[in-house]
């Protein structure tokens, strides 16, 4: 115990912070990970299946009424612009208030029209107006501390926002009754982010003294608006085949479908945690013409994720069988080709790093809305034929897809824009994901051989832990 304080000790403030961001973003995601058996039981499937739709079109809604202001521009701010991060974080926080606020305003002029338009009750959609602004606040504050190395008070807040969002809705969901309870988990979901976050959003209002800079928000908005259709595309590919599924299946089978992309992107832990601690990382390098350093950052980061995809699909009968009843032992064969998209969803986040910061972000529209409309044409022309498992493959299809075109796009930018060429080892990232996509259709054929996979499982589980030290002891310097 000794020896570890003492290596923790020595760590910079750089290594340290990563490692703190790690270990919250694993608690974060773990804690809600491992609620999902006890709502799959509170809940029948169709509520179940409301409580997916309206995770979907929040994540969807998210992009156009705040344009995204809390992703892309504003780290890339933060990092360019160091002097000014007060007024930054003032600034942004008015506009995209301002943004949701005009877009409220639109949705009460037809409030029956939209709330059909989408499949969700009105009082549902008013909830996701009130979890979507006090979000953004957290996230505005959370991206101010990773920029910062700020990780102590970072690390505390995110925990108490898992911990009583998670409380709270299964509170809700016991007390209510069964005709109510996919209410009580929206509304207990809602009201504990406003309650959370409402003061840190007047916290960060206030602090700064441009709260209403025209340059600040001139800035954001040609950064952010030509990003709009490649954030709305990805989550599309990334959203949308629940809606479908829906569509074409029904809310039941939606909630199946659900289920198994939670057990899929539960990885999301790791690609999230690389990324919040490499890409401001990456800004601040390319920002002191230093991109050489980049390189020994990426590749332990994809043998992490390469080993995690393998560990997932190995045991997803076992993980659907745990996270939810009998009901639900279709989602497992959807298992597998979701958990493969977490990385080449890495990839295209650490190609469109070059290109955000670059600010030729016209180039990643273009990318995804190809993906995005792929992905829809196929679920339309596959789902009917071949039932919901085939939306995972579909879905697999698509991030492939993007992560490729993301990959040509990124290298045209940086020889653009720099003297020097992009640095990601693409050969060994694609030779690895082309041996996971193997390896997860094999799955479905050995699926009954318990002892071979748990074999994998095993050898996988040893490689993540060795590829997440590796990581925090050479991924990045202070």
């Amino acid at each position: 115990m000794r020896s570890l304080l003492a290596i923790y000790k020595s760590l910079s403030l750089g290594k340290r912070a990563a490692l703190w961001f790690v270990f919250c973003s694993f608690l974060q995601k773990g804690i809600t990970f491992f609620t999902t058996p006890l709502f799959t039981r509170l809940l029948s499937t169709e509520q179940f299946g409301y409580w997916t739709l309206f995770q979907s079109w929040e994540t969807v809604l998210t992009i156009v009424v705040t344009f995204n202001l809390t992703s892309g521009c504003y780290m890339q701010s933060l990092v360019k612009f160091d002097n000014q991060k007060d007024d930054l974080t003032s600034s942004f926080v008015t506009l995209l208030t301002l943004i949701l606020l005009a877009f409220l305003g639109i949705f009460f002029i037809a409030p029956s029209y939209f709330s059909a338009l989408i499949g969700l009750p009105e009082r549902y959609v008013l909830a996701m107006f009130v979890s979507i602004w006090a979000t953004a606040m957290f996230l505005f504050w959370s991206v101010r501390q990773r920029v910062d190395l700020n990780y102590a008070p970072f690390v505390a807040l995110s925990v108490v926002y898992v911990l009583v969002v998670s409380i709270v809705g299964i509170v809700a969901v016991l007390l209510a009754p069964e005709s109510l309870k996919a209410d009580a988990r929206i509304f207990s979901y809602a009201g504990s982010c406003f309650l959370l976050f409402f003061a840190l959003g007047i916290y960060q209002f206030r602090k700064g003294r441009k709260r209403f800079s025209l340059k600040i928000w001139k800035r954001a908005l040609k950064y952010n608006v030509p990003l709009i259709p490649h954030y709305l595309s990805q989550t599309l590919i990334n959203q949308f085949s629940r809606v479908q599924v829906s569509m074409y299946c029904g809310v039941a089978a939606a909630g199946v479908f659900g289920l198994a992309y939670s057990v899929g992107m539960a990885i999301l832990v790791l690609n999230s945690a690389v990324l919040n601690v490499l890409t401001p990382w990456v800004y601040q390098k390319l920002k002191a013409d230093r991109a050489t350093d980049i390189k020994r950052g990426f590749l332990p980061a994809f043998v992490m994720l390469f080993a995690a995809c393998l560990l997932v699909s190995a045991m997803s009968p076992e993980l659907v069988a745990f996270f939810a009843p009998s009901s639900y032992s279709e989602a497992a064969w959807i298992v597998p080709p979701i958990a493969v998209c977490t990385y080449f969803m890495l990839s295209q986040s650490f190609y469109d790093n070059y290109i955000l910061y670059y600010e030729r972000t016209i180039f990643l529209s273009v990318a995804s809305i190809v993906a995005a409309i792929v992905n829809i044409t196929l679920n339309a022309l596959v789902i009917p034929q071949f039932g919901l498992v085939s939306a995972g493959y579909t879905t697999l299809i698509c991030f492939i897809l993007s992560s490729v075109v993301h990959c040509i796009f990124s290298q045209s930018v940086v020889k653009k824009e720099s003297n020097h060429s992009i640095i990601v080892p693409i050969k060994s990232i694609y030779i690895m994901g082309a041996t996971l996509i193997a390896v997860s259709i094999l799955f479905s054929v050995i699926a009954s051989c318990i002892a071979l996979r748990y074999i994998i499982a095993f050898l996988a589980f040893i490689g993540v832990c060795i590829s997440i030290l590796f990581f925090l002891k050479h991924g990045k310097s202070a």
